[in-house]
């Protein structure tokens, strides 16, 4: 096992449930591999990448899906640089992020490491096929901390 990503056994279910990208359901491989070619000629120090929510029983269904899932980030990032984005644009309140943590998978079922390089995470799990890395991410509610609230 690598040290950017962990497997998440405990979850062999939500593996398959967030492996199947509504991004990918949405468009056509052609399409997307067009859009990834385009980036990586376009921006060569930047990756494509997708960003989604999770959609399993364990997701908060108040949190909001990201209007536009596609990014490119710099090779230069760290997840945890991924991650600040991410909070960003679902734009959290404070009680939120304290009483919960978001949670990164690749290809819906690696969980990633903060310190890894999101140039290793690229290069072992971008899809072969249209060169987009797919990130699922998921809020998870941190130990003793009651539901937080979405309102």
């Amino acid at each position: 096992m690598n040290s950017e990503v962990t497997s998440n056994t405990n979850t062999v279910s939500q593996a398959e449930a967030n492996s199947q990208s509504s991004f990918k359901n949405k468009y056509s491989l052609d399409k997307r591999a067009k859009w990834a070619a385009e980036a990586r000629q376009q921006y060569p120090n930047k990756f494509p990448l997708i960003i989604e929510r999770a959609q399993d029983k364990n997701t908060l269904e108040n949190l909001e899906e990201m209007a536009n899932p596609k990014f490119l980030m710099p090779n230069t990032f760290k997840v945890a640089e991924v991650l600040t984005i991410i909070k960003k644009k679902l734009q959290l309140t404070r009680e939120v992020q304290q009483q919960s943590g978001i949670v990164l998978f690749a290809e819906g079922r690696y969980l990633m490491k903060s310190d890894a390089p999101i140039s290793d995470i690229y290069e072992r799990h971008q899809d072969k096929e249209d060169g987009f890395l797919y990130i699922v991410y998921q809020v998870e509610k941190v130990y003793g901390a009651s539901e937080p609230s979405f309102d």
